[in-house]
Order: structure tokens, then C-alpha cells, then sequence
């Protein structure tokens, strides 16, 4: 079969189901597995397709016509202009997370010199952070055992030196350490709404990751109390959450001690985190 008859094939399949771009994802998916740009697809429109890879391709249609993401498919996902590998045990990075990164890196001072990234999942943020501010000692943490491989995996691909802990939240951290920045982007959907998200969600990124408790907020009400203690003088917290949540996310910050606490919003101008400073004298 010929690229172009396999292109139209995978869109025609892909159309069955609700994906806003079937042709552009069919398109991707076959350069994918011919391992080449998409532009190629058009100039070699009229070459085979051995078996081999005809099979493969189709497989992956299939996959992807059961909801399952398309960066899992490839393995692949873009953040803050760094190419990252993912698959299930860990979130795909999101571009809304990447206001939350270049909002921590513009409020961190030049002579900031540690980071803490808590469930840190794929690494994207403490590695793009270490990527873009190498003088950064990054450190990330994360629960999950297989998680943590992937972000190793991710920080030897983007040459960033990364000091990883199998922690859940701060448990594991040295108690004596103090950072400068503590970024996270924790699970912060409320139970009962998970049932509710896309089918690509709920179905295959890992619930470990999303799941915030009863109400959303119990990895921010654990986490607030001992970031506080953690921080440097004059440290920031950088906290990502949902739409909604930002307002009570500051509350809880003042609540817990911290000053000067703001939105963070992302491109659209909805609530996607917050930031907030350790005071010099608590």
C-alpha cells in the first residue's frame, strides 16, 4: 500500500471517534513509523509501504482509536522546546504547566541555587528548569519507582544533571536541606470528577497522578505546612492546579505562612497555580 493510501486509510479509521485533526494525527503516526518528517509523506506520496510497517502503523491506529494518548503512542512529548519520553507511568506534560515553569524561573533570584520538583512524574519541570538555569542544583522526587526511571531517562536525553528520590512528597528529602524554589504539580483532581475527564485521561495516564483526594486539595493541605520549613529564606513555592483552585490555593498558602502569594494564569487567563514566599523571618 502506498503512503498515501495508508494516510487516507488511518484517517478514514480515526474519523470514527471524536479527534479534532484525524488526518494530521494519521499523517504524524505514519512518519512515525517511517521514521521520517511529515513533509516526506507528500513528496514520497506514491511509494510502498512494506508490511511490516503497514502493520505497525495500523496498530497504532487502533490503539489510538481506543483513547489511548498519542504520546504514549510515540513515546514522545514536546515541553518548554525539549523532547521528553513518556509512557504510562507517567503524566503527559502539558503546555499550560509551562506558564507555571516560566513564572518559578522569572521570580527565582540569580543567586538562587537549589530546586526541589515534588512528584515530579516524567521530570519535564525540574528538567527544563535545570535546562534553562543550569547554575540550578535540581533535585525531583516522586513516589512511584517507575516514574522516576522515566525522568532519569528524560534527564540523560536533554543533558541535565538531576539528583533523584523515591520520596513520597518530602519524606525521603534530607531534613537538614533547604531550597530556594520548591515547584510541584501534584495530583489535584477531586475523586468523583475523574470519572468525568476525557477518556484518554482517566483510561491510561495513571490515576496515581491525578487522583487529589475528596475534594482535590490533599497533596496541598500535606505538602503546604512542610514546604514552608523547607525553603530558604526569602524561598519561593510554586504550586500548579486546576482552574478553579487558586484562590483556595492562596488561602491555604497564607494560612500556612507565606506572603506575597499570587495567580498564576495561564494563556486563556484561567487560574493554573500559584506563588508565594517564605518571609526572611518566619
Amino acid at each position: 500500500m502506498t503512503i498515501e493510501s495508508l494516510i487516507n486509510r488511518g484517517t478514514l479509521a480515526l474519523k470514527q471517534v471524536i479527534i479534532e485533526q484525524p488526518r494530521f494525527e494519521a499523517e504524524l503516526l505514519l512518519a512515525f513509523v517511517l521514521n521520517c518528517e511529515r513533509v516526506s509523506l507528500y513528496t514520497h506520496s506514491k511509494d510502498d509501504v512494506d508490511a511490516c510497517r503497514e502493520a505497525h502503523y495500523m496498530s497504532l491506529i487502533d490503539r489510538r482509536l481506543k483513547g489511548e494518548p498519542y504520546a504514549y503512542l510515540t513515546g514522545t512529548k514536546e515541553f518548554m522546546g525539549l523532547s521528553f519520553y513518556v509512557d504510562s507511568n507517567v503524566l503527559i506534560p502539558r503546555p499550560d504547566t509551562e506558564c507555571v515553569v516560566e513564572a518559578a524561573l522569572k521570580a527565582l533570584p540569580k543567586k538562587g541555587k537549589t530546586v526541589l520538583d515534588l512528584c515530579t512524574g516524567s521530570g519535564a519541570i525540574g528538567i527544563a528548569i535545570g535546562r534553562l538555569r543550569p547554575d540550578l542544583s535540581v533535585t525531583v522526587t516522586d513516589i512511584s519507582e517507575e516514574a522516576l526511571t522515566v525522568a532519569k531517562k528524560n534527564a540523560k536525553r536533554n543533558g541535565v544533571n538531576l539528583r533523584l528520590i523515591q520520596s513520597d512528597l518530602f519524606e525521603a528529602v534530607p531534613e537538614t536541606e533547604r531550597f530556594d524554589l520548591i515547584i510541584s504539580n501534584p495530583p489535584y483532581i477531586p475523586k468523583a470528577d475523574i470519572q468525568r475527564l476525557d477518556r484518554d485521561v482517566k483510561d491510561y495516564e495513571p490515576l496515581l497522578a491525578l487522583d487529589g483526594g475528596l475534594d482535590g486539595f490533599d497533596f496541598y493541605r500535606r505538602m503546604m505546612p512542610e514546604a514552608f520549613d523547607r525553603l530558604s529564606p526569602k524561598g519561593l513555592l510554586v504550586l500548579e492546579c486546576g482552574y478553579n483552585q487558586g484562590k483556595t490555593l492562596i488561602d491555604m498558602a497564607k494560612a500556612a505562612g507565606f506572603t506575597d502569594v499570587m495567580l498564576i494564569r495561564d494563556l486563556a487567563g484561567l487560574q493554573r497555580g500559584i506563588i508565594g514566599i517564605r518571609p526572611e523571618i518566619a
